[in-house]
């Protein structure tokens, strides 16, 4: 792996019982550290980070129970704690994160209970969490059986195999699976150094493809009573600027609420990018030029927000 002709470092994080997994790719300005989705791992970023150019210092971190890292999680509060301590154990100088989807609450959490240990967060294809609610039901539904089988099943979580044939075997079929699955179609360029990053194999030839299912939950367990869970307070301790980027084919969109309380917050902002929800495979320079546009100036009113404003920059 290269940036620019330079070697992509593996470094490593003590956290619990084990390491996490963070990927250096170099540069000499601000630190920029990306957060993956639940299921994918660092390898996401790939495409994203030759973009940035040199004047920006980029980390992608394999979460707890993914890639590389040697640790899994056991609730949701190791998304963000493993967020902290990538920034701590590397002595990063207050990185932006910039996190995919899933990643958004672990990250906002991280970012709202350390402001002097991070700028300010970029969130790709998420929503701001308001309702309470909502995210009851979300959990609920995560935490199904019936739903984590079909998880388990689509996305091969947790398979596990005897020798490295078979283990190649599993990549092969994700990768052509991606042929007839709209998921995995949209993040197919990227999809099969996903996988193969993503599969452990033992000095013996055994090999586990991770996450597993177990790992993907636990991240979805919060108290039912947790001050942590998504309510319009959630963002009232929130000191650093937050971007959220939707998405023309994200999973969510812009509710009035979320105008209303964007509008009201000094800290919340929008913008728009127009991109399937794997943005980081379909848009990966305008991805990149979104994140430098946010270093320069956290606050700025002039990215767009809408589709139809995207579409006027795009003609000037």
């Amino acid at each position: 792996m290269t940036r620019g002709g330079g070697r992509i470092l593996e470094r490593w994080v003590d956290y619990g019982a084990g390491r996490l997994a963070v990927y250096d790719h170099g540069g000499e300005g601000t630190p920029v550290l990306f957060v993956h989705s639940l299921g994918p791992c660092a390898m996401t970023w790939n495409y994203v980070v030759p973009h940035l150019g040199a004047g920006v210092h980029a980390y992608a971190l394999d979460l707890p129970g993914h890639g590389h890292s040697t640790v899994d999680p056991t609730d949701a509060s190791d998304g963000w704690r493993a967020v902290e301590a990538v920034a701590r154990g590397l002595d990063l100088d207050r990185p932006l994160l910039v996190a995919h989807h899933l990643a958004e609450h672990m990250a906002t959490v991280a970012v709202r209970d350390n402001p002097d240990l991070f700028r300010g967060l970029v969130v790709l294809g998420g929503e701001f969490l308001l309702d309470t609610e909502k995210s009851r039901e979300d959990i609920a539904l995560a935490l199904d059986p019936g739903m984590g089988e079909a998880l388990r099943t689509r996305f091969r979580l947790g398979y596990t195999g005897t020798d490295p044939d078979s283990a190649r075997e599993l990549v092969d079929a994700l990768v052509n699976d991606s042929d007839n699955d709209w998921l995995l179609g949209e993040m197919r360029r990227g999809l099969r150094a996903e996988v193969e990053h993503s599969v452990h194999i033992e000095p013996d030839g055994s090999w586990l493809h991770k996450p597993t299912l177990e790992s993907v939950l636990a991240y979805f367990r919060l108290p039912e009573d947790s001050p942590l869970l998504p309510s319009p307070p959630f963002y009232e301790g929130l000191s650093v600027p937050l971007r959220m980027v939707h998405l023309r084919d994200g999973y969510e969109s812009v509710s009035p609420q979320e105008a209303a309380i964007v509008a009201g917050h000094p800290m919340l902002h929008l913008a728009y990018l127009d991109s399937t929800a794997w943005p980081q495979y379909d848009k990966p320079q305008e991805t990149a030029e979104l994140i430098l546009a946010v270093l320069e100036d956290p606050d700025r009113d002039d990215l767009p927000t809408t589709p139809e404003q995207a579409a006027a920059l795009a003609r000037e």
